[in-house]
């Protein structure tokens, strides 16, 4: 009999919990940032058949149009940009917690450690104050979680189609796609390497993260004839690369004790002052107890089994993307490694 299979499936009972409080918090109506508005108005606008103009009436390049698609098509189909952006977060957050009980099944935890993962994400207070916002963060962090499903399993050559078409996504979300597609194409290679040989697997890894280029080139392309630059204009942070690791510190510190810096306050230009004494310990003793656990875990196992695959993996993917964060604030953009920046490697660290 077709009973209700759902309660097979406890991780779609408990994503689709999970949808609850971004609902639940976006009740009054989701919060707008500076930003939010630029994405509510390039939507708008390329749902008028316009194109992608900014609030101010000039063609957006400071920002992808990926979240603004979805307030395209929302308007098509008659929704506001409010309750499209609601659902969008929503939807998302269910994705993500699907998604990670999926990599933690894999990873062979046991089922105390596997829900306690998958609580720590669905109940996460980072992640819910950031999917109560009209941001790209949400449907990015969805798109990337799929592709670090994908991207840590053996696949038969279709599959890389659909990696392309991720990091192409990622790309279009956010412009830092890139650094995320790039590190889980090496991901991908070298899962593959025992089913199709080394060489096999490092030109479908590789032609898959080239045709993902192809359609954001354009779009630079696109931006540079605009404004002159590929991305529109950014400032450096300028001084030492200490500067922003102290800050992605601090950040990690406020995800462990579960408190925003300044209470939530701070702007967006946060620094080492900015965090609280407890929130500077906690991200310091979470720094040690990341690098140690990491060795002694490499150290204690003998193959390549799917649990060493999917901690290598978000390992990397952390690593690859803070390595950028840190260099990038310095010499290409003050982009501060705050929550919202840094929050596409919060799932991988759980």
């Amino acid at each position: 009999m077709a009973t209700f299979q759902l309660t097979k499936r406890p991780e779609v009972l408990v994503g689709l919990a999970a949808m609850l409080p971004s609902l639940v918090g976006n009740r009054s109506g989701i919060g707008l940032s500076w930003d939010s508005t630029d994405y509510i108005a390039v939507g708008l606008s390329m749902a008028a058949g316009r194109g992608a103009l900014d609030v101010t009436g000039v063609p957006m390049v400071i920002r992808p149009p990926g979240l603004s698609a979805f307030v395209t098509v929302g308007d098509w189909l008659t929704l506001s940009p409010d309750w499209t952006l609601r659902l969008v977060n929503a939807v998302a957050m269910f994705v993500i917690v699907w998604c990670t009980h999926r990599l933690l099944v894999r990873a062979q935890v046991r089922a105390v450690s596997l829900w306690l993962g998958v609580a720590l994400v669905a109940l996460s207070p980072t992640l819910l104050d950031i999917f109560t916002m009209a941001w790209s963060e949400p449907p990015f962090l969805a798109v990337l979680m799929i592709a670090l499903v994908i991207a840590t399993r053996e696949r038969t050559w279709p599959w890389e189609l659909v990696l392309a078409g991720l990091f192409t996504a990622l790309f279009f979300v956010r412009y830092v796609g890139p650094f995320y597609a790039a590190p889980l194409a090496l991901v991908a290679a070298l899962v593959q390497v025992r089913k199709s040989g080394v060489l096999l697997a490092f030109f479908r890894s590789g032609t898959a993260l080239a045709v993902s280029m192809v359609a954001p080139w354009l779009w630079l392309m696109r931006n540079k004839e605009i404004s002159g630059y590929l991305t529109g204009y950014r400032e450096p942070g300028g001084g030492t690369l200490l500067d922003p690791l102290r800050t992605m510190t601090g950040t990690l510190g406020s995800w462990l004790i579960a408190r925003p810096p300044l209470n939530g306050n701070g702007g967006i230009y946060l620094n080492w002052a900015d965090f609280s004494g407890y929130m500077k310990f906690a991200g310091v003793v979470l720094w040690v107890v990341l690098i140690g656990l990491s060795i002694w875990f490499f150290f204690s196992q003998r193959d390549a089994s799917p649990r060493v695959v999917i901690v290598a993996a978000c390992l990397w993917v952390f690593v690859f993307y803070s390595s950028f964060s840190v260099y990038r604030f310095v010499y290409n953009e003050m982009g501060p490694l705050d929550s919202r920046m840094m929050s596409g490697v919060y799932v991988p660290l759980i």
